[in-house]
Formats: structure tokens, sequence, C-alpha cells
């Protein structure tokens, strides 16, 4: 019998049925409909042989409780929440989705940017609160936005908003041939920048990395968008700036630590949205097939 640990908060019923059909997999789920903790995984994780994982973290003291783990199946494309080190040394297979997110991410953060610029969150919660209050609001065209990291999600974007005619500068430790975006330090484009979206994996060069040093120079007026990792930017330096500048506005998928619990909620310039950036239901069903269909290959019987 095959032991499998479904950590994600939601997985299709469909997609799961391929392998409740076969006879030799024991499935257990997470039925939270949220992030699981330290505690679900070591109450669950002893007897394991294979995870479908989330974002939860994975470190030494959680694996060495797996006895039985040979795989880990992570859905999504990160693995900063594994310690491959660990997982290399006792032969724990990791392996991520070959799916491309790059098109569901970047449409999230356009959305993100679009509702920051036009108010659009404001202007439903007034409507709904029977406040018929009109204010002004800015166009997205012909600003300046600031890419950092101009991978797979940063390129994306930039192609998705040309028929906006933006002026684009980025920050990427590989340097771009792009002929029309200006590499620029993250100093400088939280100075010259309307628009700031972040697509940074999390290591130790980015962790924190947007803190007040780079708040105390910023443009006042900003849009500051993050989907990538929450680590990568200072939570309490960034509520602390938002606090202060009422005009810049900070539109968050990912934070510090999930569910989300903190002072960011409280603020009116802010707009939060829980970890659903790749989570349109075409590429999730994708990854999730891709992973019951590696471990029905590898672990089904013959």
């Amino acid at each position: 019998m095959i032991n499998v640990l479904i950590t994600t908060s939601t997985f299709n019923k469909n997609i799961l049925k391929k392998l409740l059909l076969k006879k030799n997999f024991k499935i257990i789920t997470n039925k939270m409909g949220k992030k699981v903790d330290y505690n679900f995984l070591k109450k669950n994780i002893s007897g394991i042989d294979v995870i479908i994982a989330g974002t939860e973290v994975y470190d030494e003291k959680i694996l060495k409780l797996a006895i039985n783990l040979k795989a880990i199946y992570r859905i999504g494309v990160g693995t900063d929440n594994i310690n491959l080190v660990f997982c290399k040394k006792n032969n724990i297979k990791v392996f991520t989705s070959k799916t491309d997110l790059s098109t569901g991410v970047a449409e999230h953060a356009i959305g993100l940017i679009l509702s920051a610029i036009k108010k659009i969150v404001e202007f439903d919660k007034n409507v709904k609160n029977k406040k018929w209050k009109k204010q002004s609001t800015n166009l997205l065209s012909n600003k300046k936005i600031g890419i950092i990291g101009f991978g797979k999600i940063g390129k994306k974007i930039y192609e998705l908003l040309k028929p906006f005619k933006l002026k684009y500068f980025y920050n990427d430790e590989k340097r771009s041939n792009y002929l029309n975006i200006k590499f620029k330090s993250i100093k400088e484009l939280f100075k010259i920048c309307d628009v700031i979206t972040v697509h940074l994996p999390l290591n130790k060069k980015t962790n924190r990395i947007i803190n007040k040093k780079i708040f105390n120079q910023s443009n006042p007026n900003i849009i500051l968008v993050n989907t990538s990792r929450g680590e990568v930017i200072n939570e309490m330096d960034l509520a602390n700036f938002l606090s202060k500048n009422k005009k810049s506005i900070a539109a968050l998928d990912v934070f510090q630590k999930e569910p989300y619990v903190g002072k960011l909620q409280k603020l009116h310039n802010i707009i939060l949205t829980p970890h659903v950036s790749g989570y349109s239901q075409e590429l999730r069903s994708q990854m999730e097939n891709e992973a019951i269909d590696k471990i029905i290959q590898k672990f089904s019987e013959k």
C-alpha cells in the first residue's frame, strides 16, 4: 500500500479519482481549507510514502519524521520551502510542476495593478455600503513601471502590458537584451517608477530585500504589487510606509506567514488576495493532473 498525503488546501475531486481507482493507494487530504501547519504534518507524515505539497515548510525537523517518504510532488515551481539537501541525502525525490504558470501569475499581477490605479476595490465597497462617492482615478497608460525579477513572469507582464505604452524598467541578476526596457537598481526603481511589480524567488539575497531603506527613498505615490514570495518584502516596513504615504497603494497576493493576520489588514491603501495568482482553474488542473499521473506511473502496481 502506498500512502499519499495531499497537503494543498484544494484539490480537484475528479482528478483525484484517478488515484482512488487504483487499489494500492491510501490517500490523506487536507480538510482544513487552508495551508497546513507543523502540527498537521507532525501528526500525518510518519507513514507517508508520497506527498503532493503546497508551500508549507519541509525542514529537516519534519522530514526526519517521514521515515517512509520517497517523493515530494510540489504543486508549483518553488522549492524554497523544502530542505533539498536533506532530501538528496535521504534519497527523497523532489518534483516540481512543469506547467507554465507565468500567464496566470502575470494576469493576476496586472489585475492588481488595474484594481489599484482605478480604485476598483474602494469603489466597490462604497457602492455596496450605499456610498455614491466619485473620485478621480489615474491612467495606467504612459506610466513608468519597474519589474523586479525579469524571468518568465516578468517578461510575460512586459508583453501583456505593451498596449498601455508604458516606460519599462527592470532589475534582475541577468541583464536583458530587450531594447526598450532599462536596467535600474531596486532603489532607483522605487524612486522613478509609478508602478512596481515583484517577481523574485526567495533566497538569502532576496529575503527582505525590499525594506525601510528602499521605502525611505521611494516615490510617495507608488503602486507596489507582489505575487512572488511574501518574504521578499519586510511587511512591517511596508505597513509603516503605507501609513505615512496615503497615496501609495500596495497589492499583495503573498505573505511571510499564511494565512495572513496583521497590521496590513487595517490599512485602507492596500489590496490583499489569499495567494491565488497561480490558482486559475485551467493551470491548477494541469498541475494536479501532472502530479497524479507521475505518482501513478511511478508507484502503481504493475
